[in-house]
């Protein structure tokens, strides 16, 4: 399955700390990037980067791998108008934000989420809330009823963890804001949730990045390199 990694937004909670670097080329330990992690990730998935702000450091540094790969560059608007601009071909694909990096393999991922995906539904994977900042529950779900919300207040008792797979044929919902736009796909049945036992490292908050610098030596990406 083809995967599109959108990672163009302006990362303004982070400012202060990467300056003009793009989240994605944040350094998690003195020689790897979050970049080089998702792609040791991805493994030999074939990969579309929707590119937006920063893209050219994005793109030099993918410059440095030897694997091919496509990319599209928009101003930034949200992770939906993303995909919509780079008109996927393919019937499903998955979609990883440019600023996490899942803890669960990628294969391990969609073999959960196999059964749903055939029934032609798109998937939203959720693993358990924690009350700390980039880890707050924005999915509650209550049997086949799901509500999903970025408002800071809400406190679901999930949290998606910044991998999803789409259908290319809901991508025609007129929203392009993210929240609107899974809020169709709930009122049309055409979401299922898919619980997993870990979350993802992130790094769009200053508490994300301290979790992945500290943690990652003792971890191992499941997945071969591109490189």
């Amino acid at each position: 399955m083809k995967v599109y990694v959108v990672c163009g937004g302006y990362g303004t909670r982070m400012r202060t700390i990467l300056g003009d670097t793009p989240k994605s080329l944040c350094y998690v330990d003195a020689q790897r990037t979050l970049l080089d992690l998702q792609l040791a990730w991805l493994g030999q998935t074939p990969v579309h980067f929707c590119l937006g702000h920063g893209y050219e450091a994005i793109q030099r540094k993918l410059s440095t791998y030897s694997f091919r790969y496509s990319s599209t560059v928009e101003k930034p608007r949200g992770v939906i108008a993303a995909l919509v601009h780079a008109r996927p071909k393919e019937d499903s694909f998955g979609i990883l934000l440019g600023d996490v990096l899942p803890q669960v393999p990628l294969q391990e991922l969609l073999d959960a989420g196999r059964r749903e995906i055939s029934k032609g539904k798109s998937i939203m994977y959720i693993s358990d809330a924690l009350d700390v900042p980039g880890q707050r529950g924005n999915v509650s779900v209550l049997g086949s009823h799901i509500v999903y919300s970025k408002n800071q207040a809400f406190r679901g008792q999930f949290v998606d963890i910044g991998f999803w797979v789409l259908r290319r044929d809901h991508l025609t919902v007129r929203h392009f804001d993210e929240e609107a736009f899974f809020r169709d796909l709930i009122q049309h049945n055409l979401l299922s949730t898919c619980w997993v036992s870990k979350r993802s490292w992130e790094v769009g908050s200053p508490y994300g990045l301290r979790q992945i610098q500290k943690s990652f030596g003792e971890v191992q990406i499941p997945n071969e390199d591109h490189n």
